[in-house]
């Protein structure tokens, strides 16, 4: 036998070796890199189970739909968000400080891993269009009441104004990063000063006592 005919005997014994979990994971992770490519119109079944190496039986025995690989790849991406990050911040910090650790990660994970932020506006495009991708999106909602819980802290400790329009602010924030795939795929290095920029004006205005309501 050829070393590449062994060589692929011996990965295709490991993954019969893997475990039930560890073999959805790889799934959910081929999904994932698939979409960041192709989009969600571009995930076929059968391709991702060809990345993983597995028959189209398998992967259907793990998710019978494809909505149900989506909803798994949906709940990937925000596991990805929230253990993908420069440093932990901790639960006591400031509003200011859990404000700039939000953005911090959001530099770091552009930079890192843009896929990331191409799925994630994937996800969301498709699910405008597709009524059963978009109850699978509770990310969105997750996302808001994050952020609206950090200004809405702010305020009560009197850090920020207690007149501001929340969820203005937090309607900016989000589209600003839902924004940043299509300016910054090609030029990740700008990514760290357009967010440094960007939270500049959000504090700015949360501590305005000017600030519109």
């Amino acid at each position: 036998m050829s070393d590449t005919g062994s060589l692929a005997s011996s990965q295709a014994r490991e993954r019969t070796r893997l475990s039930a979990d560890a073999r959805r994971q790889l799934l959910v992770e081929a999904a994932y890199h698939l979409i960041a490519e192709k989009g969600v119109p571009g995930l076929r079944i059968r391709e991702v189970a060809e990345r993983v190496g597995i028959n189209h039986t398998t992967l259907v025995y793990h998710f019978p739909t494809k909505e149900s690989l989506i909803a798994a790849v949906i709940d990937y991406v925000g596991g990805r968000f929230v253990t993908i990050q420069p440093s932990p911040v901790a639960n006591e910090a400031s509003p200011l400080d859990r404000l700039h650790a939000f953005f911090a990660t959001v530099t770091y994970q552009i930079q890192t891993s843009p896929e990331h932020f191409l799925v994630i506006d994937e996800l969301f495009l498709q699910g405008r269009r597709d009524p059963l991708i978009r109850q699978l999106l509770h990310a969105e909602e997750a996302w808001a009441n994050y952020l609206s819980a950090i200004l809405e802290d702010g305020a009560r400790e009197g850090i920020f104004d207690a007149n501001i329009a929340t969820t203005t602010i937090v309607h900016a924030i989000m589209t600003f990063c839902k924004g940043l795939p299509l300016q910054m795929t090609s030029q990740t290095d700008d990514a760290a000063r357009v967010i440094a920029q960007f939270e500049q004006w959000v504090v700015q205005a949360l501590l305005s006592r000017e600030a519109p309501q």
